[in-house]
């Protein structure tokens, strides 16, 4: 059985393909910096396009991307964990993501049969650093206490930022539904 957290976003999504521990797993991501989509120790990153036709194409092909990836795992009994909505999300862009994430969890029910897992980010962070409302930097720092990994140097980049932290995120989520 395999299982899959998937910190989603319409500018950096991030899979985690759960192993043992973080160095293990195995990452995708999709990105619009090409500097740092590439394919290199456990993760691989994918290059997005910055003109989409529309929020629909762009959702299609986010959600499209997921399913291939998570396809390439995909075991019978596996389970997909999905970061519930944060309640800061406020606007228009609620509804932006509301959308996104939908059209995920139509092409996860179509490809695979069920409805994933969701969890709540105070969930995730909580179990992960101890705290419900951790932010970015101390998710990061938790991943470097537990297993010694520095995410911007495991990834070869010079400060925190997309994709490193979705990658800490992803990976929390599936230990969170672990």
């Amino acid at each position: 059985m395999k299982i899959f957290g998937i910190d989603y976003s319409y500018t950096s999504p991030s899979i985690c393909v759960l192993g043992d521990d973080f160095k293990s797993s195995f990452f995708y991501f999709a990105n619009a910096n090409k500097k740092v989509c590439v394919k290199a120790l456990n993760y691989e990153g994918t290059l997005i396009q910055k003109d989409w036709a529309d929020n629909v194409d762009r959702y299609e092909t986010l959600a499209k991307w997921s399913v291939e990836k998570i396809q390439q795992h995909w075991e019978a009994g596996s389970k997909i964990i999905l970061e519930g909505y944060a309640f800061g999300a406020r606007g228009s862009m609620l509804f932006n993501i509301a959308e996104n994430a939908g059209l995920l969890k139509y092409h996860l029910k179509k490809s695979f049969g069920l409805h994933p897992e969701i969890i709540a980010p105070t969930a995730v962070k909580k179990h992960w650093t101890g705290k419900g409302n951790a932010n970015k930097e101390a998710m990061v720092q938790t991943l470097l206490d537990k297993e010694g990994i520095d995410i911007v140097k495991w990834m070869q980049m010079s400060k925190l930022a997309s994709p490193a932290h979705d990658i800490v995120d992803s990976y929390a989520i599936a230990r969170t539904g672990l």
